[in-house]
């Protein structure tokens, strides 16, 4: 049957739902990258810097050791209009900007120990 002839492959196939949209929910903002910078500054002395890297996802800014997920120092939830949150494995503590980072230096530098 001529019919199915007229069907244009770009019309029949339906195109499968892309990883890239959930790649494209994460957003690494300036703030999180500023945040990496003063942390990896903090830590300058308990680790390696070239040890020290961070990984965004959709629910927190994770600073890892080794790059490593299960090597995590700390998690930070910057949302705009959002409490902003240090969160540490043993406390997590309320945050009213980057500069408050260094108020926490001796509990990051703790925190980093265990991968020292």
């Amino acid at each position: 049957h001529d019919d199915e002839a007229d069907i244009r492959p770009e019309e029949s196939v339906q195109p499968l739902p892309a990883v890239q949209e959930v790649v494209d929910r994460v957003v690494t903002t300036q703030a999180e990258v500023e945040a990496f910078w003063i942390i990896k500054a903090i830590l300058r002395e308990t680790l390696p810097l070239e040890s020290i890297s961070y990984r965004d996802t959709e629910s927190y800014f994770g600073i890892l050791a080794s790059n490593s997920n299960r090597k995590w120092i700390c998690r930070l939830k910057l949302e705009e209009g959002r409490k902003m949150q240090l969160i540490l494995p043993d406390e997590k503590y309320e945050i009213a900007g980057l500069d408050d980072l260094y108020t926490y230096a001796p509990q990051l530098q703790e925190s980093a120990k265990r991968f020292a």
